[in-house]
């Protein structure tokens, strides 16, 4: 069976990754202000999607380890 903290440490760890991956593929395209818009559309959507997350997979674990 899974735990509460597995899945905390688990949210955690997938928000830091999909914030970094984000990071990575500003910086691979020298940026925001660069004319290559796909690709840092693509970098900010991963770091917004970091941002949501944790939160999203840290209220799952509160319902799912629960206690009933």
């Amino acid at each position: 069976m899974i735990t509460n903290s597995c899945l905390k440490i688990s949210a955690i760890l997938a928000a830091l990754l999909c914030i970094a991956g984000g990071l990575v593929v500003i910086l691979s395209s020298q940026g925001v202000l660069n004319d290559d818009f796909i690709w840092t559309g693509v970098g900010l959507y991963f770091i917004g999607k970091g941002v949501f997350v944790a939160p999203m997979l840290m209220s799952q674990s509160k319902s799912c380890c629960s206690p009933k």
